[in-house]
């Protein structure tokens, strides 16, 4: 599981330093980075406690301020050192005499070539005590023309919400078929997971409930399975079964003037994950009066399966958002991570909490946009499957891991178990965490955020 706390780290050390992200001495190393950052490499030979001219160079152009930026943005910067008094390990000795070798038989220093990241040389950089922006200039004359990225977006109706989609690309045209897979592949699960069409797997097991096992495939069997796990993880705070209890809350037409407390606990009875049977043969069983819904994971998994799929096309940066449901990929345009904000309870419009988020995923579950109040007291939409009831007061809880399935299912269950429980529980779990947000937007947050998070 992805670790977000370290991630927040590391973010921040590549965005603020240059050095150690961007200059390397491992060949390896920078071969990755050329590679995923679409970057030539900088291959320096040099001998940093003798050579003049080597000590030289990196004071004027390597700690220059202009040359990083430029840096940052179109190289990987490689050293070969061949220091006299200063040890090396044994590998990076062997490793630089093999460059020599091969780029620097005469044994000039400073010896500046630039190279692709198949290891091609594109040119010899000379160097004889230009400025920097001398310097830079010979180094853009052998360098592509630099890639324009622009962020394209579109917002859709999808599984009873709206799905935006993020693409960085260079041309509109590219993103556009990346967006439009998302969409069949959000489209497809709809079809196959929703209780409200009627020939989906869902709703197939919901008609035949008390009559007979029904058939499904391997990827509804499977999503089932993990659903039911989540279940008895969080004691049945999470419970796939929930759906019964909307026979009685109707979060769409006037709230409920007074709590029928016999219809309630009529209509809890119908609902027990446990008696979800997963039968042999990818058959699925629930008793008469059970239903199904996948709606507290189900948009969740659709994300994590668009996550895959634009992976599998190496989008190298996008964001998923179904409706709070965000998944984080790579950066934004502009280089920077991409941003998740965390609305008020009491204001969905208003964010109080950004989060820098890179390959993970950011869920917020809350009470701000469905909810009644009633005898003083607010009531969400979200219900607790146990008691039958609404949850209670305004609040949110933000799940943080790199499932988008599992934060959004556990974004449910938190706001039914409340802070205390909550966190405990996430606390005991691996590389996933959580912030807990009442109305006047006071946080509480898992041990894994704790330094992270200010």
């Amino acid at each position: 599981m992805f670790n977000f706390r370290i991630l927040l780290f590391l973010v921040f050390l590549l965005s603020c330093s240059f050095l150690q992200a961007q200059n390397s001495n491992n060949l390896n190393e920078a071969i990755q980075q050329a590679q995923s950052n679409n970057k030539k490499i900088l291959l320096i030979f040099s001998g940093s406690d003798w050579c003049r001219n080597c000590i030289h160079f990196d004071k004027q152009i390597l700690q220059n301020p202009d040359f990083i930026s430029f840096a940052d943005q179109q190289l990987v910067l490689l050293n070969c050192d061949f220091p006299q008094r200063k040890k090396l390990p044994p590998d990076l000795i062997k490793q630089n005499e093999t460059l020599a070798e091969k780029y620097n038989p005469q044994g000039d220093f400073p010896a500046i070539l630039l190279l692709n990241a198949d290891k091609t040389v594109i040119a010899d950089i000379g160097y004889s005590n230009q400025s920097p922006a001398q310097f830079i200039g010979e180094v853009k004359k052998h360098l592509p023309p630099p890639v324009i990225l622009n962020e394209y977006r579109k917002k859709v109706p999808l599984m009873g919400s709206f799905f935006e989609f993020v693409i960085v690309a260079e041309k509109e045209e590219t993103a556009m078929k990346y967006i439009q897979a998302c969409i069949d592949e959000a489209t497809r699960i709809e079809n196959l997971i929703s209780e409200w069409i009627p020939n989906s797997e869902v709703s197939k097991i919901n008609a035949a409930a008390g009559k007979e096992p029904v058939s499904v495939n391997r990827e509804v069997y499977d999503l089932l399975q993990r659903a039911m796990a989540i279940g008895k993880l969080t004691q049945g705070a999470f419970d796939i079964s929930f759906l019964p209890l909307y026979n009685y809350w109707k979060f769409d037409r006037n709230p409920v003037v007074d709590f029928d407390t016999l219809a309630i606990k009529k209509w809890t009875g119908f609902v027990n994950y446990t008696k979800i049977q997963l039968l042999p043969d990818l058959k699925v069983f629930i008793p008469a009066g059970f239903k199904i819904g996948l709606g507290g994971i189900g948009q969740g998994y659709a994300v994590d399966k668009i996550k895959a799929l634009m992976i599998k096309k190496e989008v190298k940066n996008f964001v998923v958002n179904s409706s709070g449901d965000v998944y984080a990929h790579g950066k934004g345009a502009d280089g920077n991570p991409w941003k998740v904000g965390i609305a008020s309870p009491a204001n969905a419009d208003k964010i109080v909490k950004w989060l820098n988020a890179s390959y993970v995923s950011v869920v917020t579950s809350g009470t701000s946009e469905k909810n009644f109040v009633y005898k003083d007291k607010v009531y969400g939409h979200i219900i607790n499957p146990v008691t039958g009831f609404p949850v209670s007061g305004l609040q949110s809880v933000t799940v943080i891991c790199k499932s988008a399935e599992m934060s959004d299912a556990f974004a449910t269950a938190l706001l039914i178990l409340g802070p205390d429980i909550g966190i405990d529980l996430i606390d005991q779990l691996p590389d996933i965490d959580c912030i807990f947000m009442d109305a006047k937007g006071n946080m509480r947050i898992s041990k894994g955020l704790s330094e992270s998070i200010k």
